[in-house]
């Protein structure tokens, strides 16, 4: 009898060397990434990185050859990333422990857990946990896994926001039964989105897939607009051909309806509530590259590294659709398109109508980049001094049914209350339609970002002031 068949009994119970050999590579591949995510997880910790990874290593090999020789069982024992996160992000982050408390800790319950085992304390609390929860709990670790993956990947919203999509996923989930897909790309020029549409339908689709099996919902929409019948067309022949649970609805050529909360509205028929967002209406959106960049993450282990960009208007000689890498420098991409024209008096990145203007050239392209856009001549139609003439057109054009006039005249008096509590400021949505037909040329969205601008300060100081006193509570307890 050979040592491994005494050891082991591999032929007793009517396996082989070849097939415990093939068990073991596979399983070794199946943990492997362990030793990358874990270490990097202890490292947010604090924890040096080079120690946490030796640290993860020496317990996935110590623990696997005792399990192998004591218990005889044929499994890999490895750190679980549930731990690894709750040590880092709660123990470390939430309760604000060192890592070295945290170690000692960890030491203090391998010690009771051992207890627990030994006495078989541990094996009854097993038993007696359900079925479904164990397999939440496994559903729950895949989800949080997934949430990693998208977090390492840098994968934030697309758009303009650059949310964090990750964070945008592990705070809906539960809680979200519409997930929503904006390809609504309703401002001018901008053409980026329905070129993904026409030339990369599989990864749209795919994609959209990927986000209902972790929201676990039966379908997900698209919101197409109806100017883009022909990318409609072509991602539903390719959810026809996957057989994927994503319905395209095509919604009316209407500004701004790409913006959230009125894509939510179109498509779920639910009103997100002032001051909230689109979750609280049980409705989360990413944008269509956000989506194409998830899948990407998950399907082919690619991170966010380009950017499609839209570089148009009267100043390009020849307008295109550019995907380039993040940082490319903005004159590359004019002197991909044919360079500007020599009467060019401004560049905007993003839209035209909440894009921001760019007061040099000296930027570069970020994973929000839409679109760089340079107009020539005199298409801005400029006013020195605008005076409201109170004509009501803006009151008319909003789509969150504010009130721009009232909300400058409090601004300008420095009424930053009455503009937030009163007329709700901070719901305006910066979509620009006031000011686009305000006849008088106010600079509507510019007053009312300042606005935000002002009360964002004012609850970092607020913020920041409750945390010094609650800081010099503590002091004073202590002494």
């Amino acid at each position: 009898m050979s040592l491994t068949e005494k050891l082991f009994k591999v032929k007793e119970r009517g396996s082989s060397t070849k097939t415990e050999f093939l068990g073991a590579v596979s399983a070794y591949l199946a943990v492997c990434y362990l030793f990358i995510v874990v270490p990097g997880m202890l490292a947010d910790a604090g924890m040096p990185i080079g120690d946490a990874t030796v640290a993860t290593i020496w317990a996935a090999v110590l623990g696997t050859l005792m399990i192998a020789f004591i218990a005889n069982y044929p499994v890999v024992v490895a750190p679980g990333l549930g731990i690894s996160a709750y040590f880092a992000y709660y123990v470390c982050g939430a309760m604000g422990l060192s890592w070295q408390a945290a170690c000692a800790a960890v030491v203090i319950s391998g010690f009771v857990f051992f207890i627990l085992t030994v006495t078989r304390v541990r094996q009854a609390i097993i038993k007696a946990i359900p079925l479904d929860l164990k397999l939440a709990i496994v559903a729950g670790i895949g989800a949080f896994i997934t949430i990693i993956g998208l977090k390492n990947a840098g994968i934030v919203g697309c758009g303009g926001a650059t949310f964090p999509t990750h964070v945008k996923i592990s705070s809906g989930l539960g809680k979200v039964d519409y997930v929503i897909i904006n390809a609504a790309e309703c401002e001018p020029y901008i053409t980026g989105d329905h070129r993904t549409m026409l030339e990369r339908p599989e990864q749209v689709i795919k994609g959209a897939t990927l986000l209902a099996k972790c929201f676990g919902v039966d379908k997900v929409y698209i919101g197409v607009e109806a100017n883009k019948q022909n990318a409609a067309d072509v991602l539903n022949k390719t959810i026809a051909e996957l057989k994927a649970p994503v319905v395209v609805e095509v919604l009316h050529t209407r500004y701004p309806q790409g913006a959230e909360k009125q894509l939510c509205q179109a498509i779920s028929g639910r009103q997100v509530p002032s001051g909230k967002l689109p979750a609280d209406a049980g409705c989360c959106i990413f944008n269509l590259n956000t989506t194409c960049s998830i899948y990407k993450a998950v399907c082919t282990g690619m991170p966010v590294v380009s950017k499609i960009v839209t570089v148009s208007g009267s100043g390009v000689i020849e307008p295109k659709n550019i995907e380039c890498p993040i940082g490319t420098p903005i004159t590359d991409l004019f002197d991909a398109c044919g360079g500007l024209r020599e009467d060019t008096y401004k560049l905007i990145m993003g839209g035209p109508m909440m894009g921001l203007a760019q007061y040099d050239v000296d930027v570069t392209v970020g994973k929000g980049t839409g679109a760089m856009l340079a107009f020539a001549g005199d298409e801005e139609k400029y006013v020195a001094e605008p005076q409201c003439i109170r004509c009501g057109k803006c009151v008319g054009v909003c789509p969150m049914r504010l009130e721009p006039v009232f909300m400058y005249k409090y601004l300008q008096k420095g009424d930053v209350d009455t503009w937030q509590n009163v007329l709700h400021g901070m719901d305006c949505i910066e979509c620009g339609a006031c000011a686009y037909t305000c006849p008088a040329r106010l600079p509507l969205t510019h007053m009312f970002r300042m606005g935000k601008q002002k009360v964002n300060n004012a609850r970092m100081a607020a913020k920041a002031k409750a945390e010094a006193e609650k800081k010099a509570a503590e002091e004073k307890k202590e002494a």
